[in-house]
């Protein structure tokens, strides 16, 4: 389901003449299986029942020893989680392999239309992670599971290894020989895992772009006439349409919890991609002193955990998710006294523990700061901007490298120094927006800001779009390749908002979801990239944008 699903690719060995046009001659006709209930977990409605009918039309090219070679993109596929034993992820832009907790992604192809025998056939993976280990694609005999219906209790036993890939480079694509899997015709199904430990492998679904894909090398049959722009190249053909466009028709959705955090707002919030949990700690609860307890959101219900230690500070702290040491690392805010901090901690949620670090160098202590993630996978990297300490604004850039603090200097007329504005990070450009707050005048801010991390310059960008406001909520998504703003407050916090906007290279668009967000100020809006959602946690109310 994401913009560059796996794919699988088969070569087949020379044939009689076979110079093609090649037209290909099945077509396809493909049912979608039924559509699970909206919820945060995907659960299927309990009436799913499916009838795989798709047999979609290969195209094909002519492999470099001759031949025909037919492409085929995934009729289902979908990931299954250890730790989410009864969720369904048919639906998401992604698969992903991981050892802990174990996630395996379950591909499945309807092969039709062959010319000859089968000679080769290859799976291609476009891999959005770098990984020294890889991944292996295991067999999977029972082809009867459903994309919108399996989880982790009900998938298919999985085979021995077919074979293995080498390291992956992200961003890339990856091919693994599975021509001895691969006999003729039919349905087949594989099942993608890996044994590193060390990174949570994400690939394209058959939603994306660059899909799964099959490619399959037969000994060619017919004698098809080909034009002069034949080539080996494979081209992706597309299956079925999902119900609903990948992050294009995203609604907001209250999910129905038993628990929840007393916190109100002012907290700080991120989530944990290895662990699939959003972590909130923290915020102004209905009394003083504010909140400083911890709780972890499953995508279904809110757990409080009990860590022996925890941050001095218990309001307007700022939190990324670290995915190179599996860590949330939490900067500033103001303790129960209200004096603003400078501390640094990371916590844990292997161990559910809070540990305070101690870098040579720090920001100046500060409350309402935002920071993001901007860190590859193969290191750490954290940007921060502005917030106050009292009377003090600021408007400078620190760096984390997971070891020290640096001030970044950067180049370009700067944004004003303020507090409560929003910034998120788009990892295609390698940019940072950031918008509104309110500045050392008090005045409410409505102007956005580009920061590019490739020299460290600071653009203003003159779109008109939402209205001046702080204390709102930004996060970027990659599905749609925008940014989303949601709520916030103005009028010197009279007005409480709802309204939702997205930003790209073209500017400012206000977004017309069904349901609209909750008036909500003072919020997180985080990216659950496992599920390919939002969360937005406001006054004891969880809710999902997806």
């Amino acid at each position: 389901e994401t913009v560059t699903p796996p794919e699988l690719i088969i070569e087949t060995g020379a044939g009689a003449t076979a110079t093609p046009t090649i037209t290909a001659t099945a077509t396809a006709t493909a049912t979608n299986t039924p559509t699970p209930t909206t919820g945060p977990s995907l659960t299927p409605t309990s009436t799913s029942t499916a009838t795989v009918t798709s047999s979609p039309t290969p195209t094909s090219t002519i492999p470099a020893g001759g031949g025909n070679a037919f492409n085929f993109n995934p009729v289902a596929d979908a990931a299954v989680v250890s730790n989410r034993t009864n969720n369904n992820y048919g639906t998401t832009q992604i698969l992903d392999a991981d050892s802990s907790p174990i996630i395996n992604s379950y591909l499945r192809f309807d092969i039709q239309g062959l010319d000859g025998a089968v000679v080769t056939a290859t799976l291609r993976l476009y891999s959005l992670d770098s990984s020294t280990v890889g991944v292996d694609l295991l067999g999977v005999a029972d082809n009867s599971w459903v994309e919108t219906a399996i989880t982790y209790n009900n998938a298919p036993t999985l085979g021995s290894v077919v074979n293995s890939s080498a390291g992956l480079t992200a961003n890339s694509w990856t091919e693994i020989d599975i021509s001895s899997y691969i006999t003729g015709e039919g349905l087949v199904s594989l099942a993608v895992t890996t044994t590193d430990p060390s990174v949570r492998i994400t690939f394209g679904s058959r939603e994306a772009a660059n899909k799964p894909e099959l490619i399959v090398g037969t000994a060619g049959g017919s004698t098809p006439t080909p034009t002069a722009t034949a080539t080996a190249t494979p081209s992706p053909t597309s299956t079925a349409t999902p119900t609903t466009p990948p992050g294009g028709n995203r609604n907001w959705q209250q999910i129905t919890t038993t628990n929840a955090p007393a916190a109100v707002g002012e907290y700080a919030m991120a989530y944990d991609s290895l662990n699939d949990v959003v972590v909130l700690y923290g915020g102004n609860a209905t009394g003083w002193p504010y909140e400083n307890s911890t709780w972890e959101f499953d995508g279904t219900d809110w757990l409080a955990v009990s860590p022996t230690a925890q941050p001095n500070a218990v309001y307007g702290m700022s939190m990324v998710y670290d995915d190179f040491n599996n860590v949330l690392l939490l900067f500033g805010g103001s303790d129960a006294t209200d004096a603003p901090l400078a501390e640094t901690w990371t916590y844990s949620v292997a161990s559910d523990s809070w540990t305070q670090l101690t870098p040579a160098n720090a920001p100046p202590a500060r409350s309402y700061s935002q920071m993001v993630y901007t860190g590859t996978g193969t290191n750490t990297e954290v940007y921060m901007f502005g917030g106050n300490s009292g009377t003090t604004y600021y408007n400078d850039v620190w760096r984390y490298d997971g070891t020290n603090w640096a001030q970044v200097t950067t180049s370009g007329s700067p944004p004003s120094a303020r507090t409560h504005h929003a910034i998120a990070y788009d990892s295609v450009n390698d940019t940072i927006l950031l918008f509104g707050g309110r500045d050392a005048t008090g005045t409410l801010l409505a102007d956005s800001w580009e920061l590019d991390l490739s020299n460290d310059s600071w653009t203003q960008s003159g779109a008109s779009g939402p209205s001046a406001r702080m204390a709102h909520g930004l996060a970027y998504d990659p599905t749609n390749s925008n940014f989303v703003l949601v709520a916030g407050t103005n009028n010197d916090g009279d007005t409480i908002l709802n309204d939702t906007w997205h930003f790209d290279s073209s500017g400012w668009t206000t977004a017309a979801p069904t349901q609209a967000a909750p008036n909500s100020a003072y919020h997180l809006l985080v990216y659950d990239s496992t599920n390919d959602l939002f969360i937005l946690f406001t006054s004891g109310e969880t809710w999902q944008y997806q």
